[in-house]
Parts: structure tokens; C-alpha cells; sequence
């Protein structure tokens, strides 16, 4: 008979008491509460920084914007995740130039996050492939909102970089599109007087 338990020989069969079958399940559930909020925040984690460093190349933008002469540009390519930041390069004054990657600024790339929207002074560009040139010295920097989204949609990040202000800030957006760290610069939006 093959298939069954000897009595007189005990090291013939060997089974699993429901005692510890029970005992592997209760501390598989265990592990895995433990373990399964860990795993549902990092999408959401991934996309707070895929938006943190498009506010540092905002930022940096900004920067250089207003302390040069060098006109900049950000170049957004949607579909292949990168942003870059571009000076325009000229030979001489009287040729129109040519936009070139800037070697300083490192590439932003988006490793777990899409473009879905970006705004400038309210109007939407392409998200697959725009340009947001600064003007340099001479006029004023426009209002640039950038929207991302991660984890399949729930996870959703707005980037804003306010005409007078050297610092993009990021904040996470509801579905209502409320912000939740929205930080609003009185003295940037020419409010500085009103009370708050």
C-alpha cells in the first residue's frame, strides 16, 4: 500500500500538524501587514521625488535666469521622462543662437511618474514635448505649473515656480485639486500688503 502511513515505522510519513500550518499562516499575515503599507507608499514616494527634482531644476532655472544675462530654457520631453534645462548659445550677437543642454544642470528623469500637465501663465502646452523659455533680464518670468501623476493616477504632484520667486515649490494635489503643502508667496503674487 503506497500512499499511506506505516504505524510501526514513524520516519515514513512525515505531515504537517494543522497546529503548525496555522502557526506559518498567522505570521505570514503578520509579515505581510507589516510589509504591505510599505510597498502601497513607495509609488507615491517615487513620484514626490520625481517632483522634487523637477522643482530643483525649475529652481535652478530661476536662478540663473535672474542673476545673468544667459537666456534658459526647460525643455520637457513627456514621453521619454526627461527634463533638461537649455542656455542659449550664441557665436556672435548678431546670429539668432542655438539651444544646447546645459553640462552644469543634471537631466531630471522621471523614473516612476508622468507628465500629465504643463502650464504656462495658464496656457497648456504639449506634455510630450514643450519648451519653457525664461526671458532672461528683460521682461518677466512667466507662472509655470507642472502636474505629475504616479501610481496608476492616485498619486498626483504639482510643481509651481511663481514669477517673482527663486524657488519652485511642490505640493500634492487631491482629486478635488486641493493642494496639500501649497506654500502662496503674497510678496511674488504683488500682495505683500494685504493682510493674511
Amino acid at each position: 500500500m503506497q500512499g499511506r502511513c506505516s504505524p510501526s515505522r514513524s520516519d515514513s510519513c512525515r505531515a504537517f500538524s494543522l497546529v503548525e500550518v496555522l502557526a506559518v499562516v498567522v505570521i505570514l499575515a503578520i509579515v505581510a501587514s507589516v510589509a504591505a503599507p510599505r510597498f502601497s507608499g513607495w509609488a507615491a514616494r517615487q513620484t514626490r521625488e520625481d517632483a522634487s527634482q523637477v522643482a530643483d531644476i525649475l529652481s535652478t532655472a530661476a536662478r540663473r535666469e535672474s542673476q545673468t544675462i544667459q537666456r534658459v530654457a526647460i525643455e520637457f520631453y513627456g514621453e521619454a521622462g526627461e527634463i533638461v534645462m537649455q542656455t542659449l548659445t550664441r557665436a556672435s550677437l548678431n546670429e539668432p543662437g542655438v539651444w544646447v543642454r546645459d553640462p552644469l544642470v543634471p537631466v531630471a528623469r522621471l523614473r516612476s511618474s508622468q507628465l500629465r500637465s504643463i502650464l504656462v501663465d495658464g496656457v497648456e502646452l504639449d506634455p510630450r514635448r514643450a519648451r519653457v523659455e525664461f526671458s532672461g533680464m528683460s521682461g518677466a518670468r512667466p507662472l509655470v505649473e507642472v502636474t505629475l501623476a504616479g501610481d496608476q493616477g492616485r498619486s498626483i504632484w504639482r510643481v509651481m515656480l511663481s514669477p517673482g520667486s527663486m524657488r519652485a515649490h511642490v505640493g500634492s494635489l487631491f482629486a478635488e485639486n486641493h493642494s496639500v503643502d501649497d506654500v502662496i508667496d503674497l510678496d511674488a503674487a504683488g500682495r505683500s500688503e494685504e493682510p493674511w
